[in-house]
Order: C-alpha cells, then sequence, then structure tokens
C-alpha cells in the first residue's frame, strides 16, 4: 500500500506543472462564457437578432477582460440603448468597445474603460461630435 501511495505522489508531482496552464486556461474559457452569457442577456431583444456580433476576451492571469460588439447595422439609439444597460449590468472591470457607424456611413469606434452612467454619457458626448 505505501508503494501504491508513492506512486501517486511522484506521477501527481511529475504531472502537476502541466495541468496547472490546462486548469489556468479552463477558468478563463469559464469566465468568458459567463461574461458572454451576461452580454447576450443584456441584448437579447428580438429586434437586434442577427445585426450585432460579439466578441468576448477574458485575460489568462487578471481580471482584466474586453467586450467587442460590431453594431454597424444599428441606429444610434439602439446603440445607447444597448450601452447604458451594458453599463449598468456588467461588472467594473469589462472593457467594451463598439464599432458603428453614424449616418451608416462613417465608421466610429467607442470604447468605455469601466462601467456606469458616466462613461456612456461621455461616449454618447463623442459620437454625437463625430457626427
Amino acid at each position: 500500500m505505501v508503494q501504491l501511495g508513492e506512486l501517486v505522489l511522484w506521477l501527481g508531482l511529475a504531472l502537476s506543472p502541466a495541468f496547472v496552464p490546462i486548469l489556468l486556461l479552463n477558468l478563463r474559457d469559464r469566465r468568458e462564457s459567463v461574461l458572454l452569457g451576461a452580454v447576450w442577456e443584456q441584448l437579447s431583444s428580438p429586434d437586434l437578432r442577427g445585426r450585432i456580433a460579439v466578441r468576448v476576451r477574458y485575460a489568462l492571469l487578471r481580471r482584466a477582460s474586453f467586450v467587442a460588439l460590431d453594431m454597424r447595422d444599428c441606429s444610434q439609439e439602439e446603440i445607447w440603448a444597448a450601452l447604458t444597460r451594458l453599463s449598468q449590468n456588467l461588472p467594473p472591470h469589462v472593457r467594451v468597445t463598439v464599432d458603428a457607424a453614424v449616418g451608416r456611413q462613417v465608421p466610429v469606434r467607442v470604447a468605455l474603460e469601466g462601467t456606469g452612467r458616466h462613461q456612456v454619457a461621455h461616449a454618447s458626448r463623442l459620437l454625437a461630435t463625430a457626427g
């Protein structure tokens, strides 16, 4: 019985360096999945289906996360409604960028660092001056 215990101990020590990165990647993928679910929960209105592309990235060793929305086919009102919902319901460490088009012609990228109403109001002023 002691030999079996030693074998398990040595096997665990030999394989542990390979499992740590796998466990970290698994944790990151789970966090990305939860964040993607939270984003889709806020953008689940039927009139937006098929008009928004979402990309989510979560850092491997820190809490920083990134959400990119492609809303070029959406109106300005739909963009602000989506940004308002996201800013109120996502964690503060999430960085959100939105690719949009002012008047369907001029491409614009809006980035929100953190969440909150102040960031949405600032982004709204930026887009209004761009158009």
